[in-house]
């Protein structure tokens, strides 16, 4: 699930897409909040996909169903990091990419004491004391997260570790969004 800022005749709205193999929904909506997907995923079950947006971060919380946060998104924000705090955000980026690599070789047919060996190998690493308050921000609300929502891929060959195919899906109307105005 993905969702971006769209602008008709001025105002914000926000398009949303919810993908599964076989099926797509888009809309278009004035908010962006957790009601949205709430009511048009109503009692839906699975394993929701997502960028750790806020509203989906609240489905989540009351949909009760699985999750997975994307690792393209957490690998991005970790370059912001990079660009910034130079060689500590550059450590933390290399250190994730590490653990995000190991995470991939089990396609999907990894265990919970994998997951148990993963999440413990992420807070190994990423425990140190950081220069930049952003940097130790960012760690300590990466490593406070749910492990299983971190690396249920490692456990389900049918979850993928990133939202990517959302993104993907909203693409093309983005790009006539910016082209046409």
């Amino acid at each position: 699930m993905d969702s971006t800022s769209w602008r008709i005749d001025g105002n914000p709205y926000n398009l949303w897409t919810f993908l599964t193999k076989s099926e797509a929904i888009f809309h278009i909506s004035r908010g962006n909040g957790h009601e949205i997907p709430l009511e048009l995923l109503k009692d839906h079950n699975g394993t929701d996909v997502h960028d750790r947006y806020p509203a989906f971060e609240t489905l989540a919380w009351k949909s009760e169903n699985d999750q997975q946060y994307c690792w393209s998104h957490i690998i991005c924000h970790v370059k912001e990091l990079e660009d910034f705090y130079g060689d500590e955000g550059k450590r933390i980026k290399r250190l994730l990419q590490t653990v995000y690599d190991e995470a991939k070789e089990y396609h999907g047919l990894g265990t919970t004491d994998n997951v148990e060996y993963l999440h413990h190998k992420l807070v190994f690493l990423l425990d140190s004391d950081h220069d930049s308050r952003k940097c130790s921000k960012f760690v300590k609300n990466l490593v406070k997260r749910k492990k299983e929502w971190l690396f249920n891929f490692v456990m389900n060959p049918d979850v993928e570790p990133t939202n990517n195919r959302a993104e993907r899906a909203l693409r093309p109307s983005v790009i006539y969004m910016k082209i046409s105005g």
